[in-house]
Protein backbone atom coordinates (compact mmCIF):
# COMPACT_ATOMS: atom_id res chain seq x y z
CA UNK A 1 0.00 0.00 0.00
CA UNK A 2 1.00 3.62 -0.37
CA UNK A 3 1.17 3.99 3.39
CA UNK A 4 3.59 1.13 4.02
CA UNK A 5 5.65 1.36 0.84
CA UNK A 6 6.05 5.14 0.49
CA UNK A 7 4.90 7.15 3.52
CA UNK A 8 6.44 5.12 6.36
CA UNK A 9 9.84 4.64 4.64
CA UNK A 10 10.25 8.43 4.58
CA UNK A 11 11.13 8.07 8.28
CA UNK A 12 14.36 6.29 7.34
CA UNK A 13 16.03 9.33 5.76
CA UNK A 14 19.60 9.48 7.03
CA UNK A 15 21.94 12.38 7.63
CA UNK A 16 21.85 15.79 9.21
CA UNK A 17 21.56 19.27 7.77
CA UNK A 18 23.40 20.65 10.81
CA UNK A 19 24.91 19.12 13.94
CA UNK A 20 21.59 19.55 15.75
CA UNK A 21 19.02 19.00 12.99
CA UNK A 22 18.39 15.69 11.23
CA UNK A 23 17.51 15.73 7.53
CA UNK A 24 14.05 14.39 8.33
CA UNK A 25 13.47 17.62 10.25
CA UNK A 26 13.01 19.40 6.94
CA UNK A 27 9.70 17.63 6.32
CA UNK A 28 8.82 15.82 9.55
CA UNK A 29 5.89 18.08 10.45
CA UNK A 30 4.26 17.42 7.07
CA UNK A 31 5.08 13.71 7.33
CA UNK A 32 3.32 13.50 10.70
CA UNK A 33 0.31 15.29 9.24
CA UNK A 34 0.25 12.79 6.37
CA UNK A 35 0.53 9.80 8.71
CA UNK A 36 -2.24 11.27 10.86
CA UNK A 37 -4.49 11.68 7.83
CA UNK A 38 -4.02 8.01 6.93
CA UNK A 39 -4.67 6.96 10.53
CA UNK A 40 -7.80 9.12 10.64
CA UNK A 41 -9.15 7.23 7.63
CA UNK A 42 -7.92 3.79 8.76
CA UNK A 43 -7.35 3.63 12.55
CA UNK A 44 -5.85 0.14 12.27
CA UNK A 45 -2.75 1.78 10.73
CA UNK A 46 -1.76 3.13 14.16
CA UNK A 47 -0.20 -0.20 15.02
CA UNK A 48 1.78 -0.40 11.76
CA UNK A 49 3.06 3.14 12.16
CA UNK A 50 4.18 2.58 15.77
CA UNK A 51 5.88 -0.69 14.87
CA UNK A 52 7.70 0.97 11.97
CA UNK A 53 8.96 3.84 14.15
CA UNK A 54 10.23 1.41 16.76
CA UNK A 55 11.87 -0.82 14.15
CA UNK A 56 13.77 2.12 12.64
CA UNK A 57 14.50 3.96 15.88
CA UNK A 58 17.85 5.78 15.72
CA UNK A 59 20.52 3.78 17.53
CA UNK A 60 23.10 5.17 19.90
CA UNK A 61 25.61 4.78 17.10
CA UNK A 62 23.60 7.19 14.95
CA UNK A 63 24.15 9.86 17.56
CA UNK A 64 20.90 11.40 16.43
CA UNK A 65 19.06 12.58 19.54
CA UNK A 66 17.11 15.23 17.60
CA UNK A 67 15.68 12.49 15.38
CA UNK A 68 14.73 10.53 18.49
CA UNK A 69 12.86 13.58 19.77
CA UNK A 70 10.96 13.85 16.48
CA UNK A 71 10.06 10.16 16.67
CA UNK A 72 8.93 10.55 20.30
CA UNK A 73 6.62 13.41 19.36
CA UNK A 74 5.19 11.36 16.52
CA UNK A 75 4.66 8.31 18.73
CA UNK A 76 2.91 10.52 21.27
CA UNK A 77 0.60 11.85 18.55
CA UNK A 78 -0.16 8.32 17.37
CA UNK A 79 -0.81 7.03 20.88
CA UNK A 80 -3.05 10.01 21.60
CA UNK A 81 -5.13 9.18 18.53
CA UNK A 82 -8.76 8.84 19.51
CA UNK A 83 -9.17 5.33 18.07
CA UNK A 84 -5.89 3.93 19.40
CA UNK A 85 -7.46 2.19 22.41
CA UNK A 86 -10.09 0.54 20.20
CA UNK A 87 -7.46 -0.70 17.74
CA UNK A 88 -5.33 -2.19 20.53
CA UNK A 89 -8.38 -3.85 22.11
CA UNK A 90 -9.36 -5.33 18.74
CA UNK A 91 -5.83 -6.67 18.16
CA UNK A 92 -5.71 -8.25 21.62
CA UNK A 93 -9.06 -9.94 21.05
CA UNK A 94 -7.85 -11.36 17.73
CA UNK A 95 -4.74 -12.92 19.31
Amino acid sequence: TLFSSVILPLHTVQGKISPTEPAIGLFHKELVQCVSAFVDKQPALVSSACQFLIKFWPTQWDGNSPKEVLFLHELEALLDHEDFANVIDDELVLQ
